[in-house]
Protein backbone atom coordinates (compact mmCIF):
# COMPACT_ATOMS: atom_id res chain seq x y z
CA UNK A 1 0.00 0.00 0.00
CA UNK A 2 1.34 3.36 -0.90
CA UNK A 3 2.23 5.71 1.91
CA UNK A 4 0.75 9.16 2.08
CA UNK A 5 4.14 10.77 2.77
CA UNK A 6 7.66 10.42 4.15
CA UNK A 7 8.68 11.97 7.41
CA UNK A 8 11.16 14.78 6.99
CA UNK A 9 10.54 15.20 3.25
CA UNK A 10 10.85 18.82 2.04
CA UNK A 11 7.92 20.53 0.47
CA UNK A 12 8.25 21.27 -3.24
CA UNK A 13 9.58 24.79 -3.81
CA UNK A 14 7.13 27.46 -4.78
CA UNK A 15 6.99 28.29 -8.48
CA UNK A 16 9.53 31.04 -9.21
CA UNK A 17 9.05 33.77 -11.74
CA UNK A 18 11.94 35.39 -13.54
CA UNK A 19 13.62 38.53 -12.27
CA UNK A 20 13.28 41.44 -14.70
CA UNK A 21 15.70 44.35 -14.65
CA UNK A 22 14.94 47.41 -16.74
CA UNK A 23 17.48 50.21 -17.10
CA UNK A 24 16.77 53.65 -18.49
CA UNK A 25 19.41 56.14 -19.57
CA UNK A 26 17.72 59.00 -17.75
CA UNK A 27 17.76 57.44 -14.31
CA UNK A 28 20.52 54.82 -14.55
CA UNK A 29 18.37 52.84 -12.09
CA UNK A 30 16.81 49.42 -11.99
CA UNK A 31 13.05 49.01 -12.08
CA UNK A 32 12.46 45.60 -10.66
CA UNK A 33 9.54 43.27 -11.12
CA UNK A 34 9.88 40.08 -9.12
CA UNK A 35 7.74 37.52 -7.46
CA UNK A 36 9.75 34.78 -5.87
CA UNK A 37 10.30 33.43 -2.39
CA UNK A 38 13.72 35.06 -1.92
CA UNK A 39 12.30 38.61 -1.84
CA UNK A 40 10.07 38.12 1.15
CA UNK A 41 10.77 40.03 4.33
CA UNK A 42 11.56 36.72 6.00
CA UNK A 43 14.52 36.13 3.68
CA UNK A 44 17.12 38.89 4.10
CA UNK A 45 19.65 36.89 2.02
CA UNK A 46 17.35 37.08 -0.97
CA UNK A 47 16.94 40.83 -0.53
CA UNK A 48 20.73 41.25 -0.31
CA UNK A 49 21.27 39.28 -3.51
CA UNK A 50 18.67 41.43 -5.23
CA UNK A 51 20.38 44.65 -4.12
CA UNK A 52 23.75 43.37 -5.34
CA UNK A 53 22.28 42.49 -8.72
CA UNK A 54 20.77 45.96 -9.02
CA UNK A 55 24.06 47.61 -8.09
CA UNK A 56 26.02 45.49 -10.55
CA UNK A 57 23.75 46.26 -13.47
CA UNK A 58 23.55 49.94 -12.59
CA UNK A 59 27.36 50.08 -12.69
CA UNK A 60 27.35 48.19 -15.98
CA UNK A 61 24.95 50.67 -17.54
CA UNK A 62 26.98 53.58 -16.23
CA UNK A 63 30.10 52.17 -17.89
CA UNK A 64 28.25 51.61 -21.16
CA UNK A 65 26.81 55.10 -21.03
CA UNK A 66 30.19 56.81 -20.60
CA UNK A 67 31.99 54.59 -23.08
CA UNK A 68 34.12 52.70 -20.52
CA UNK A 69 37.35 54.21 -21.83
CA UNK A 70 40.57 52.91 -20.30
CA UNK A 71 43.93 54.37 -21.30
CA UNK A 72 47.19 52.57 -20.55
CA UNK A 73 50.43 54.47 -21.19
CA UNK A 74 54.09 53.51 -20.79
CA UNK A 75 57.02 55.90 -21.07
CA UNK A 76 60.22 56.54 -19.14
CA UNK A 77 59.48 60.27 -18.98
CA UNK A 78 57.47 60.82 -15.81
CA UNK A 79 56.62 64.39 -16.77
CA UNK A 80 55.09 63.27 -20.05
CA UNK A 81 53.06 60.59 -18.29
CA UNK A 82 51.67 63.22 -15.91
CA UNK A 83 50.55 65.33 -18.87
CA UNK A 84 49.03 62.30 -20.60
CA UNK A 85 47.12 61.41 -17.44
CA UNK A 86 45.73 64.91 -16.96
CA UNK A 87 44.59 65.31 -20.57
CA UNK A 88 43.18 61.78 -20.80
CA UNK A 89 41.17 62.13 -17.60
CA UNK A 90 39.75 65.40 -18.89
CA UNK A 91 38.71 63.52 -22.06
CA UNK A 92 36.81 60.96 -19.94
CA UNK A 93 39.33 58.13 -19.63
CA UNK A 94 40.28 56.01 -16.68
CA UNK A 95 44.07 56.16 -16.81
CA UNK A 96 46.95 53.93 -15.76
CA UNK A 97 50.50 55.15 -16.47
CA UNK A 98 53.76 53.36 -15.78
CA UNK A 99 57.44 53.10 -16.66
CA UNK A 100 57.60 49.41 -15.66
CA UNK A 101 57.33 47.03 -18.67
CA UNK A 102 56.26 44.07 -16.51
CA UNK A 103 53.48 46.06 -14.84
CA UNK A 104 52.47 47.43 -18.24
CA UNK A 105 52.04 43.94 -19.73
CA UNK A 106 50.19 42.78 -16.63
CA UNK A 107 47.72 45.63 -17.07
CA UNK A 108 47.16 44.76 -20.74
CA UNK A 109 46.02 41.31 -19.56
CA UNK A 110 44.10 42.16 -16.42
CA UNK A 111 42.78 45.69 -16.96
CA UNK A 112 42.09 45.30 -20.69
CA UNK A 113 42.66 48.92 -21.83
CA UNK A 114 40.66 50.38 -24.70
CA UNK A 115 43.63 52.50 -25.87
CA UNK A 116 47.40 52.06 -25.43
CA UNK A 117 50.08 54.75 -25.70
CA UNK A 118 53.63 53.41 -25.72
CA UNK A 119 57.14 54.76 -26.09
CA UNK A 120 59.42 52.88 -28.48
CA UNK A 121 62.65 53.51 -26.57
CA UNK A 122 62.66 52.39 -22.94
CA UNK A 123 65.77 51.83 -20.79
CA UNK A 124 65.16 48.11 -20.17
CA UNK A 125 63.01 47.08 -23.12
CA UNK A 126 62.31 48.32 -26.64
CA UNK A 127 58.97 48.87 -28.29
CA UNK A 128 59.29 45.86 -30.59
CA UNK A 129 59.57 43.54 -27.58
CA UNK A 130 56.42 45.07 -26.09
CA UNK A 131 54.53 44.73 -29.37
CA UNK A 132 55.46 41.04 -29.61
CA UNK A 133 54.33 40.47 -26.03
CA UNK A 134 51.00 42.24 -26.64
CA UNK A 135 50.48 40.24 -29.82
CA UNK A 136 51.06 37.04 -27.86
CA UNK A 137 48.32 38.21 -25.47
CA UNK A 138 46.09 38.96 -28.49
CA UNK A 139 45.51 42.55 -27.39
CA UNK A 140 42.75 44.19 -29.43
CA UNK A 141 43.02 47.77 -28.16
CA UNK A 142 44.29 50.46 -30.58
CA UNK A 143 47.99 51.27 -30.05
CA UNK A 144 49.54 54.71 -30.58
CA UNK A 145 53.32 54.94 -30.66
CA UNK A 146 55.10 57.84 -28.95
CA UNK A 147 58.63 58.44 -30.16
CA UNK A 148 61.16 60.84 -31.56
CA UNK A 149 62.87 58.31 -33.84
CA UNK A 150 62.99 58.85 -37.59
CA UNK A 151 59.93 58.25 -39.75
CA UNK A 152 61.25 55.13 -41.49
CA UNK A 153 61.77 53.39 -38.15
CA UNK A 154 58.27 54.38 -37.03
CA UNK A 155 56.73 53.07 -40.24
CA UNK A 156 58.68 49.83 -39.99
CA UNK A 157 57.61 49.28 -36.38
CA UNK A 158 54.03 50.17 -37.25
CA UNK A 159 54.03 47.69 -40.13
CA UNK A 160 55.48 45.03 -37.81
CA UNK A 161 52.70 45.63 -35.30
CA UNK A 162 50.10 45.29 -38.04
CA UNK A 163 51.73 42.08 -39.29
CA UNK A 164 51.56 40.74 -35.73
CA UNK A 165 47.81 41.31 -35.75
CA UNK A 166 47.80 44.41 -33.55
CA UNK A 167 45.58 47.45 -34.11
CA UNK A 168 48.18 50.13 -34.84
CA UNK A 169 46.38 53.48 -34.66
CA UNK A 170 49.15 55.98 -35.38
CA UNK A 171 52.13 57.94 -34.08
CA UNK A 172 52.58 60.89 -31.73
CA UNK A 173 55.96 62.38 -32.64
CA UNK A 174 58.01 63.74 -29.75
CA UNK A 175 58.08 66.41 -28.55
CA UNK A 176 54.32 65.94 -28.25
CA UNK A 177 52.12 69.02 -28.51
CA UNK A 178 49.43 69.12 -25.82
CA UNK A 179 46.76 70.18 -28.31
CA UNK A 180 47.63 67.28 -30.64
CA UNK A 181 47.48 64.81 -27.74
CA UNK A 182 44.16 66.24 -26.59
CA UNK A 183 42.63 66.04 -30.06
CA UNK A 184 43.95 62.49 -30.56
CA UNK A 185 42.36 61.26 -27.33
CA UNK A 186 39.10 63.06 -28.01
CA UNK A 187 38.91 61.54 -31.50
CA UNK A 188 39.55 58.07 -30.13
CA UNK A 189 36.74 58.59 -27.63
CA UNK A 190 34.44 59.90 -30.37
CA UNK A 191 35.64 58.89 -33.85
CA UNK A 192 36.23 61.64 -36.35
CA UNK A 193 33.02 62.95 -37.77
CA UNK A 194 31.96 65.52 -40.31
CA UNK A 195 33.82 68.39 -38.63
CA UNK A 196 37.22 66.70 -38.87
CA UNK A 197 36.52 65.55 -42.42
CA UNK A 198 35.58 69.10 -43.38
CA UNK A 199 38.81 70.37 -41.79
CA UNK A 200 40.86 67.91 -43.84
CA UNK A 201 39.00 68.77 -47.04
CA UNK A 202 39.75 72.46 -46.42
CA UNK A 203 43.37 71.60 -45.62
CA UNK A 204 43.85 69.81 -48.94
CA UNK A 205 42.28 72.68 -50.88
CA UNK A 206 43.85 75.43 -48.77
CA UNK A 207 47.50 74.46 -48.86
CA UNK A 208 47.87 73.11 -45.33
CA UNK A 209 49.54 69.91 -46.52
CA UNK A 210 53.32 70.23 -46.52
CA UNK A 211 56.18 67.93 -47.45
CA UNK A 212 59.27 67.27 -45.38
CA UNK A 213 62.25 65.91 -47.29
CA UNK A 214 64.43 63.22 -45.78
CA UNK A 215 67.81 62.86 -47.51
CA UNK A 216 68.87 59.47 -48.88
CA UNK A 217 72.62 58.88 -48.50
CA UNK A 218 74.83 56.18 -50.05
CA UNK A 219 76.79 54.96 -47.03
CA UNK A 220 79.93 53.89 -48.85
CA UNK A 221 80.60 57.29 -50.41
CA UNK A 222 78.36 59.47 -48.20
CA UNK A 223 76.89 60.78 -51.43
CA UNK A 224 73.45 62.36 -51.53
CA UNK A 225 71.43 60.26 -53.98
CA UNK A 226 67.90 61.53 -53.40
CA UNK A 227 65.18 62.69 -51.07
CA UNK A 228 62.09 61.02 -49.66
CA UNK A 229 58.97 63.19 -49.48
CA UNK A 230 57.00 62.86 -46.25
CA UNK A 231 53.56 64.49 -45.99
CA UNK A 232 52.36 66.38 -42.92
CA UNK A 233 49.21 68.34 -42.16
CA UNK A 234 50.20 71.78 -40.89
CA UNK A 235 47.07 72.39 -38.84
CA UNK A 236 46.51 76.07 -37.94
CA UNK A 237 46.00 75.36 -34.21
CA UNK A 238 47.46 71.87 -33.64
CA UNK A 239 50.71 72.19 -35.56
CA UNK A 240 52.11 69.32 -37.60
CA UNK A 241 49.90 66.23 -37.68
CA UNK A 242 51.40 62.88 -38.66
CA UNK A 243 49.88 61.08 -41.69
CA UNK A 244 48.62 58.14 -39.63
CA UNK A 245 46.06 60.53 -38.16
CA UNK A 246 44.57 61.79 -41.43
CA UNK A 247 45.31 59.34 -44.26
CA UNK A 248 42.71 56.79 -43.00
CA UNK A 249 40.11 59.58 -42.79
CA UNK A 250 40.94 60.68 -46.34
CA UNK A 251 40.46 57.11 -47.56
CA UNK A 252 37.21 56.71 -45.63
CA UNK A 253 35.71 59.99 -46.89
CA UNK A 254 36.79 59.71 -50.54
CA UNK A 255 39.50 62.39 -50.40
CA UNK A 256 42.51 60.16 -50.97
CA UNK A 257 42.85 60.92 -54.70
CA UNK A 258 42.92 64.68 -54.08
CA UNK A 259 45.37 64.23 -51.21
CA UNK A 260 47.66 61.98 -53.28
CA UNK A 261 47.70 64.40 -56.19
CA UNK A 262 48.51 67.29 -53.83
CA UNK A 263 51.52 65.37 -52.51
CA UNK A 264 52.73 64.55 -56.04
CA UNK A 265 52.25 68.15 -57.20
CA UNK A 266 54.21 69.54 -54.24
CA UNK A 267 57.05 67.08 -54.85
CA UNK A 268 57.27 67.88 -58.58
CA UNK A 269 57.24 71.63 -57.89
CA UNK A 270 60.05 71.17 -55.36
CA UNK A 271 62.04 69.10 -57.87
CA UNK A 272 61.72 71.99 -60.32
CA UNK A 273 63.12 74.46 -57.76
CA UNK A 274 66.03 72.14 -56.96
CA UNK A 275 66.77 71.19 -60.58
CA UNK A 276 69.49 73.81 -61.10
CA UNK A 277 71.43 72.98 -57.94
CA UNK A 278 70.50 69.46 -56.75
CA UNK A 279 69.79 67.06 -59.60
CA UNK A 280 68.65 64.11 -57.49
CA UNK A 281 65.29 62.30 -57.53
CA UNK A 282 62.46 62.69 -55.04
CA UNK A 283 60.78 59.51 -53.85
CA UNK A 284 57.09 59.52 -52.92
CA UNK A 285 55.69 56.70 -50.81
CA UNK A 286 52.21 55.59 -51.83
CA UNK A 287 49.96 52.70 -50.94
CA UNK A 288 47.95 50.80 -53.54
CA UNK A 289 44.79 52.56 -52.37
CA UNK A 290 46.36 55.88 -53.39
CA UNK A 291 46.42 54.91 -57.05
CA UNK A 292 42.71 54.75 -57.81
CA UNK A 293 42.90 57.02 -60.86
CA UNK A 294 43.84 55.21 -64.08
CA UNK A 295 44.60 58.59 -65.67
CA UNK A 296 47.32 59.17 -63.07
CA UNK A 297 50.25 58.37 -65.44
CA UNK A 298 49.04 60.97 -67.97
CA UNK A 299 48.47 63.60 -65.30
CA UNK A 300 51.93 63.00 -63.82
CA UNK A 301 53.62 63.29 -67.23
CA UNK A 302 51.72 66.52 -67.96
CA UNK A 303 52.67 68.01 -64.58
CA UNK A 304 56.35 67.20 -65.16
CA UNK A 305 56.22 68.93 -68.56
CA UNK A 306 54.56 72.03 -67.11
CA UNK A 307 57.15 72.30 -64.32
CA UNK A 308 60.13 71.49 -66.52
CA UNK A 309 61.03 68.39 -64.53
CA UNK A 310 62.42 65.25 -66.08
CA UNK A 311 60.02 62.39 -65.24
CA UNK A 312 62.92 60.23 -64.02
CA UNK A 313 63.41 62.71 -61.17
CA UNK A 314 60.17 61.44 -59.59
CA UNK A 315 60.23 57.99 -58.00
CA UNK A 316 57.05 56.31 -56.77
CA UNK A 317 57.44 53.59 -54.16
CA UNK A 318 54.59 51.21 -53.37
CA UNK A 319 54.50 48.39 -50.87
CA UNK A 320 51.11 46.75 -50.69
CA UNK A 321 49.26 43.47 -50.51
CA UNK A 322 46.32 43.62 -52.90
CA UNK A 323 43.65 41.42 -54.33
CA UNK A 324 44.41 39.70 -57.64
CA UNK A 325 42.18 42.16 -59.47
CA UNK A 326 43.86 45.15 -57.84
CA UNK A 327 47.27 43.72 -58.67
CA UNK A 328 46.47 43.64 -62.39
CA UNK A 329 45.19 47.23 -62.31
CA UNK A 330 48.20 48.50 -60.38
CA UNK A 331 50.67 46.74 -62.65
CA UNK A 332 49.02 48.41 -65.65
CA UNK A 333 49.23 51.85 -64.03
CA UNK A 334 52.85 51.35 -62.93
CA UNK A 335 53.84 50.12 -66.39
CA UNK A 336 52.40 53.26 -67.98
CA UNK A 337 54.25 55.42 -65.41
CA UNK A 338 57.54 53.74 -66.36
CA UNK A 339 56.84 54.12 -70.06
CA UNK A 340 56.36 57.85 -69.55
CA UNK A 341 59.76 58.15 -67.89
CA UNK A 342 59.08 58.17 -64.15
CA UNK A 343 60.52 55.48 -61.91
CA UNK A 344 58.42 53.20 -59.75
CA UNK A 345 59.35 50.45 -57.36
CA UNK A 346 56.78 48.10 -55.92
CA UNK A 347 56.43 44.88 -53.99
CA UNK A 348 52.82 44.14 -54.80
CA UNK A 349 51.69 40.62 -53.97
CA UNK A 350 48.32 39.01 -54.48
CA UNK A 351 46.21 37.66 -51.63
CA UNK A 352 42.65 36.51 -51.11
CA UNK A 353 41.66 39.62 -49.17
CA UNK A 354 43.07 43.13 -49.11
CA UNK A 355 45.04 44.28 -46.10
Amino acid sequence: MARAGIAGARAAPATQRPLHLRFTESTLAASISADFAGTSSANPTGRSILRNVCATYSTLWSNINRGDRRLLAIDDEKGLLAVVQEIAQTAGYDVVTTSDPDFFLQQTREWQPTLVLMDLQMPDVDGVELLRAMAAEQLRAPIILMSGVEDKVLRTVGDLGTDLGLNMRGVLAKPIRMETLRRTLEEDAAPAGNNRADELRDAIAGGQLVLHYQPVIRLASRELIGFEALVRWNHPTEGLIQPDFFIPLAEERGMIDDLTWTVVRLAVEQAARWALTIAVPIAINLSATNLNDEAFPDKLAQLCRECGVQPNQIHLELTETATSRDTMRLKAILSRIRLKGSSSRSTISASATPR
